[in-house]
């Protein structure tokens, strides 16, 4: 009986135009919750929080030190992230991120990144202050990230300057001239007298830490040019950290690739 009154409900409101279009609409939007509660066209609500552990807020870097970053990120959403999600992380200052895929989030869970990134301390001349900021991203479509103001984790730094000329004193860092810099297919590094080196290791990591390249050169000659060359052609364009490794002593500078 209540059935039949319902349906003779549904009949005369059909006859209105205006509550006809009404009706259609409410039909469409559950319909609609229906098919994205089946998995047709689900989306994932997911909070990603970064958290930066490693350096401590106020950390001084002595001209020519690297400092180590250590961060975790947090999934605070209800939903989870699959390896198959895709999520990517990078410094603000630099405006460079990096995909970082195969992590899983489970809601409430989080994932740990020890010396994950670093950054070098080559530029100053005097005392300087700042803030580092590491900031997470989601790439994947179909994901909603509800909390946009925990996206972002800073640190203040100060980086003290090279208190003689810019030009390291120890053996510990020297400074490295590369050219062209920026660069995009050869790079050349200019090395005074570099035959009285017996042996030259060279590496090439990015602004999260991660090694692209590392390469033995073999002794040169007395009448062998003092440069060293390397390829930088498959390099995604930004901030990458070089390191030459001559004998005992270490030689660093930054590459910028376009």
């Amino acid at each position: 009986m209540y059935l039949l009154n319902i349906i003779a409900a549904i009949s005369y409101l059909l006859k209105n135009k205006t509550m006809k279009h009404i009706i259609y609409c409410i039909l469409f939007c559950v319909f609609g919750v229906c098919i994205s509660r089946s998995g047709f066209a689900q989306i994932k609500y997911a909070d990603l929080e970064i958290v930066i552990n490693q350096p401590s807020d106020s950390t001084s870097f002595p001209w020519g030190d690297t400092a180590k970053f250590s961060f975790f990120i947090q999934n605070l959403g209800p939903d989870s992230l699959s390896p198959s999600d895709t999520v990517s992380v990078g410094f603000l200052h630099f405006g460079q991120f990096f995909p970082l895929t195969g992590v899983s989030l489970n809601s409430g869970d989080s994932t740990h990144f020890n010396n994950a990134a670093s950054l070098w301390n080559d530029d100053p001349l005097t005392n300087d202050t700042g803030h580092f900021c590491m900031s997470v991203r989601i790439v994947s479509s179909g994901i909603v990230d509800t909390n946009a103001l925990n996206d972002t984790a800073c640190v203040s730094y100060v980086l003290l300057g090279n208190p003689t000329t810019g030009i390291a004193t120890t053996e510990k860092n020297k400074p490295l001239k590369l050219f062209p810099n920026p660069a995009s297919s050869t790079v050349t590094i200019q090395l005074n007298d570099v035959a009285r080196f017996h042996q030259l290791q060279l590496t090439v990591t990015d602004i999260l830490g991660r090694e692209v390249l590392s390469k033995d050169y073999k002794p040169k000659s007395q009448t062998d040019d003092n440069t060293i060359r390397f390829d930088v052609t498959g390099f995604l364009p930004g901030i990458y950290f070089v390191r030459l490794m001559a004998d005992r002593q270490v030689f660093r500078a930054k590459l910028v690739v376009r």
